[in-house]
This record gives structure tokens, sequence and C-alpha cells, in this order.
């Protein structure tokens, strides 16, 4: 909780001074989180793999997700194989509303300094997608960090949004 106050109180002051992407003014319609298996790792069980975010015409936030879950099954290939588990809708409150539209608006276009010959195999695959545009948080060399710290605080807060199971 420390670093996402953190993270929080740094994206404010980026908006104050006028650094980030979008104007909060610029509220988004649609949010989605999209986690998924790497190469060599897999999620384990009570992580996020996808979360929607949609703004009704009121301004209300409601989130949807899907969390790596148990499924007891009878079949052979497996007695608990890992599935997708749907949770929600979840209404945001005010204050995690008006905390979530601030760190996407805080979002800038992400760059990726290439570098040749570096094997790139990571373990987790993540996508954020905002109104339609996809920002992958993956670069086989240097993310640009302005970016890579805007988009893993609002990952974060969406993490912190899903229940332990």
């Amino acid at each position: 909780m420390q670093h996402l106050t953190i993270a929080v109180v740094t994206v404010a002051i980026s908006l104050m001074t006028g650094c980030g992407g979008r104007s909060v003014d610029q509220s988004f319609a649609r949010l989605e989180l999209q986690r998924s298996d790497g190469v060599f790792g897999a999620l384990e069980r009570g992580t996020m793999t996808q979360a929607v975010v949609e703004r009704s015409a009121d301004g209300t936030l409601t989130m949807t997700a899907k969390v790596r879950g148990t499924e007891r099954t009878t079949t052979q290939q497996c007695a608990a194989c890992l599935v997708d588990l749907p949770l929600g809708p979840v209404v945001l409150d005010k204050e995690k509303a008006l905390t979530l539209t601030a760190l996407v608006a805080a979002v800038p276009e992400p760059s990726c300094e290439q570098v040749p010959n570096l094997e790139c195999d990571p373990p987790v695959f993540e996508n954020l997608i905002i109104d339609g545009t996809t920002f992958s948080t993956e670069c086989c060399g240097h993310l640009n960090q302005d970016f890579a710290d805007a988009a893993r605080a609002v990952i974060t807060f969406l993490d912190a949004l899903v229940p332990p199971r």
C-alpha cells in the first residue's frame, strides 16, 4: 500500500506541474489490462489476468475482471486446473475512481529503445488498453522510464482492487 500511496502522490505532482500524458479532463471511457503467460513463465493462482473498467454516462466506473483460480474437474488431465474465473462487476467508490482517473491521465506515450541481439523472454506479458489504444509494458531494450512507472502505477492500482482468493 505504501508504494501505491507514493505512486499516487507522484502522479498528483506530475499533473499539477503539467507533466504526464493526458489531462484529467480527458477521462477515459474504457480501460483494459490484459495479462498473459510469457515464454517461460506462468501466472500464479490469484493473479488478475484481465480487468475492464468502463465509465458510464454519469461518470461511475465499474470494473469486471478475471482472476487465475483453481477449478476442480473430474477429467484425467488434472485434478485442479488453473482457469480464469470471473470477478465483478465492482463499482468503484468516488475516491478510487478519482485516483484511477488521475493515474490513467498520467500515462505518457511509451517509447522503447531496442537493443540489438538482446534475448527477450518476459515471464508475463502485460498490456494496458486505454480507449482502444494499446500500451505494452514489454520492451526488448530500454523502456521509457516515465511510461514504465506510470503504467506500473495503474496496474498496481488495478491489482489492489481484486480481493485475495
